[in-house]
């Protein structure tokens, strides 16, 4: 399977393995991967598997770890010198209007391992750091659009909250129900937080 973010041919037996668990994970759910099963997708004995990690979850949590950085490579990193187009952008890449079926697959894997957060605090841990990382991201962006007179003089911590919450629950709706027409009615509810951000702002005179 082609997906978002893993590259089974990077070279690394710890990547090719956690490429593994993520094709495993698509395909038996939490609760019935094992091990045996990572090792069946990988070609490999589960032995090998147990060398580089010491269980299932430290797996999973390593595949978190590996999302995590790739999330802030392709996302974070490199953003132009524009607030505003910045910020539109990460939301445009959070929340496209189509999906392919590798990143409808990568968004259901996405909401079953954020499920297990509810019971693990080590998952807890994992996902508090990643949505942590998408508020102070768009509150940098917000803050940055202030100063350049792009966007009024909001309370920044709220607005930035008031957009993870609408993305975080556009991608969870996504990847746990039918309700297509929902994306639509959240992507409006996010243009028109963007376009309010921008309300009596007022370029600094030079």
């Amino acid at each position: 399977m082609t997906h978002p973010g893993v590259r089974a041919d990077s070279g690394s037996t710890k990547h090719r393995i956690i490429a593994a668990a993520f094709d495993a994970l698509a395909t038996h759910g939490y609760a019935d991967l094992s091990i045996k099963a990572i090792g069946d997708e990988l070609g490999q004995s589960p032995s090998l598997i147990y060398y580089h990690f010491d269980d299932k979850d430290d797996l999973l949590l390593a595949l978190l770890d590996f999302h995590l950085a790739q999330f802030t490579a392709e996302y974070l990193d490199g953003a132009g010198a524009d607030p505003e187009t910045n910020l539109r952008a990460f939301v445009d890449k959070l929340l496209p209007e189509t999906v392919s079926a590798d990143k409808r697959t990568f968004l259901r894997v996405y909401a079953e391992l954020r499920a297990q957060a509810a019971q693990s605090e080590a998952y807890r841990e994992k996902f508090t750091k990643l949505d942590s990382l998408l508020v102070t991201t768009v509150s940098d962006f917000i803050e940055a659009g202030i100063e350049a007179g792009q966007f009024a003089d909001v309370d920044v911590p709220v607005a930035a909250e008031h957009l993870v919450g609408l993305l975080l629950y556009a991608m969870q709706t996504r990847a746990t129900t039918t309700r297509t027409a929902s994306i639509s009615s959240i992507r409006v509810a996010l243009d028109s937080v963007l376009d309010d951000l921008r309300g009596e702002a007022v370029r600094p005179s030079s």
